[in-house]
């Protein structure tokens, strides 16, 4: 997946620049969806590996379709952005197995995983006296951290898919235009950085940086979409 993150990664920095061109509101969601989900996949084979590993052994089976939708394949909605049918109370004894979901986001997800992860980012940060001038989830509680994470994912998700499917050529091309393009891509690349950064600070994780510097590479791309 990396050379296709790495692709959507330059591209949507050249958007952010508004140095795209007339071809901004073409390649605009595209790119952003792209980015958007491949990023979000990735980080969930980080947190879950045995949903990537089962995956490749599925798609390298002989009756795998790759021109028809499998029930194996990542799910939006069941892998990614999942929520809990009831949010008050997510861990009554009574839940069924396969109501404790493990999507990226899931409240469970957010619970045993995202949270101390988070705790232990802004720690590290705090205790080293680092911090960026522009919008960062650092500043939030960590409760709240992973919930507007996951709304804002659905918004943006939404926004870039009307743009492929062409709804927002019978509004009027202003929907698309530079500078709304280029906002909805800062906050893509900032969705995923907030994650992919705290995803460094994750109990479950393997292959982490060290913590300076994954601060380091945090604060730089922060710079780089903001400055």
């Amino acid at each position: 997946m990396k050379p296709h993150i790495g692709y959507f990664a330059e591209q949507a920095l050249e958007i952010i620049k508004r140095r795209a061109g007339t071809s901004t509101a073409t390649i605009s969601p595209y790119i952003g969806r792209g980015l958007l989900e491949s990023s979000l996949t990735a980080l969930l084979f980080r947190l879950d590996p045995f949903r990537g590993l089962t995956l490749m052994r599925f798609q390298t089976h002989a009756e795998f379709d790759h021109n028809r939708p499998n029930q194996i394949s990542i799910d939006w909605n069941a892998d990614l952005v999942a929520d809990a049918s009831d949010r008050q109370d997510i861990w009554k004894p009574k839940q069924k197995p396969e109501q404790v979901s493990r999507a990226l986001l899931s409240p469970y997800t957010d619970e045993v995983i995202w949270q101390p992860a988070f705790l232990a980012a802004r720690d590290f940060l705090d205790q080293n006296a680092l911090a960026t001038p522009h919008p960062t989830a650092m500043t939030k509680e960590p409760d709240m951290v992973i919930q507007g994470i996951r709304g804002e994912a659905r918004q943006l998700y939404s926004f870039w898919s009307k743009g492929i499917h062409g709804e927002f050529f019978a509004i009027g091309a202003h929907t698309l235009d530079e500078v709304t393009c280029s906002d909805r891509m800062k906050r893509t690349v900032d969705l995923v950085l907030e994650l992919a950064f705290v995803s460094q600070f994750a109990c479950v994780t393997v292959g982490n940086f060290e913590p300076a510097r994954a601060c380091d590479y945090y604060l730089q791309a922060k710079e780089g979409i903001h400055g």
